[in-house]
């Protein structure tokens, strides 16, 4: 997967931030637009939903597909949705706070 062996370019890392930038922006972008239609009176609810939302929206399906194509053990494919999930509904509550 990578170029050479040893350790990842100097590439890689600004690859990386630049993708997690790029997707932490359309994840906030969008709670902005919709933040009208989740449902909630409290801030916490309205970010927790929202995490809940996303990781439905692209968590399953993702799930779905690793179990689907990639021959992993069932458990770790499990943990992996599990932190997703977990992440989903941290940056929900985040978003939530800053935007709202």
């Amino acid at each position: 997967m990578m170029p050479s062996e040893g350790p990842p370019p100097a590439s890689f890392m600004y690859m990386s931030l630049a993708s997690g930038l790029i997707t932490n922006l359309i994840f906030a972008g969008f709670y902005s637009f919709i933040k009208g239609s989740v449902p909630g009176a409290t801030m916490i609810k309205k970010g927790l939903l929202y995490g809940l939302l996303i990781f439905i929206i692209t968590g399953v399906p993702f799930t779905l597909t690793l179990i689907l194509l990639i021959n992993l053990p069932f458990g770790l494919i499990l943990s992996w949705a599990a932190e997703s999930l977990v992440i989903y509904l941290i940056g929900g509550l985040l978003v939530a706070k800053i935007i709202s």
